[in-house]
């Protein structure tokens, strides 16, 4: 009974010390003005669909996403004209990874200035900025 207590003990203060360091890295990142690795890959998302919403990218990566506007169904929608892209349907978890689906979800999960920003070397910076805004939120 003891030996229990004790064993219950030590993997309750290693469960601890755990949550205390993963707590710990937050802050440290704010101050370096570092993303998070979650927040780092929407970038390069963005970054991706960027380049594919100003056509300066392969077609084999400009044919895995579809414009709302071009999208037979969709023309008559207000959002067809707001540089949003077509989300995929998935039915499991490891197919939301996939480009086709991940790009057009995080693109249209960006504020309306940020997808119509035509200029690459403005558009690095907007991004960034919007998701620090984000992880300073939570």
């Amino acid at each position: 009974m003891y030996r229990s207590k004790q064993c219950f003990s030590v993997s309750q203060s290693i469960n601890q010390s755990a949550n205390q360091h993963t707590n710990n890295v937050t802050p440290g990142l704010k101050k370096l003005h570092r993303l998070p690795i979650q927040y780092k890959i929407k970038f390069k998302i963005c970054l991706m669909m960027h380049s594919v919403s100003v056509n300066h990218c392969p077609t084999y990566i400009s044919q895995l996403v579809q414009p709302v506007s071009s999208s037979s169904r969709r023309q008559g929608v207000r959002s067809s004209s707001s540089a949003k892209y077509v989300v995929q349907r998935t039915r499991t978890k490891f197919a939301e990874r996939a480009f086709s689906v991940a790009g057009p979800s995080v693109w249209n999960s960006l504020p309306a200035d940020l997808r119509l920003e035509p200029e690459t070397t403005v558009f690095k910076r907007k991004p960034k900025s919007y998701l620090f805004r984000s992880v300073l939120t939570q």
